[in-house]
């Protein structure tokens, strides 16, 4: 692990910050843009952004970092449609929904080609790409690729992962919009039992499940007076 994504991982998102751009601008000194080594800088810089909220910096990075792997490793390396749908999230996390969803679909079909059906990395985009159609208000899109991603997580970790609770909550959300709300409680009572088994009743991660599962039974209410 590089020192900058160490320092990432341990919160330190100055220092971080910090030894990514040193080792982008010795990696450009070097190479020039068009450089593998480059589009990684570029890459990490862009996650780090991310994780600040600095979506229009990340974007930026995450189109830069596309260009240079693409130029320097071609359209069919699994780290070109990573960094697309990267890309695509930090587009979407401003609002741009329709924008992202041509980039998620490009990087999907390029990860099944190289990953096939059964891979992190699809589960992950085929997710992404799943949230981008609720927002665009396809919700049976929506549902078939995010039911995709939970059943993939299943495959390769089990029930008791993080990534399993995180898909099974935004199924449950689009189950909620399209009005399905007996599955979308029944999933919100599982994602609920897990996160206080693993959390604790008290955490916060909690509260935004427990509003969401009340909103559901109240609106399951309503609809059976």
């Amino acid at each position: 692990m590089s020192l900058g994504r160490a320092l990432h991982v341990q919160g330190k998102y100055d220092e971080a910050e910090q030894r990514y751009r040193d080792a982008l601008a010795v990696q450009l000194a070097l190479h020039g843009p068009h450089h593998r080594d480059v589009g990684r800088c570029l890459h990490n810089l862009g996650s780090l952004q991310t994780t600040l909220g600095k979506q229009a910096e990340a974007e930026s990075s995450f189109r830069a970092a596309v260009e240079a792997l693409d130029a320097s490793l071609g359209a069919d390396d699994p780290s070109v449609s990573i960094a697309i749908a990267a890309l695509a999230n930090a587009v979407r996390a401003q609002g741009r929904a329709g924008e992202a969803e041509p980039l998620l679909r490009q990087a999907l079909e390029a990860q099944r080609r190289v990953f096939g059906d059964q891979h992190y990395f699809v589960a992950a985009t085929a997710s992404s790409l799943g949230m981008v159609y609720r927002d665009l208000g396809d919700f049976d899109s929506a549902e078939k690729l995010v039911r995709e991603a939970l059943s993939i997580n299943q495959h390769l970790f089990g029930d008791d992962h993080d990534d399993v609770t995180f898909t099974m909550d935004r199924l449950a959300g689009i189950l909620y919009r399209k009005g399905e709300l007996e599955e979308a409680i029944a999933f919100y009572e599982q994602v609920l039992e897990t996160m206080r088994a693993r959390y604790g009743a008290d955490d916060s991660q909690i509260t935004g499940v427990e509003e969401d599962l009340a909103t559901a039974r109240a609106e399951l209410r309503r609809s059976q007076e």
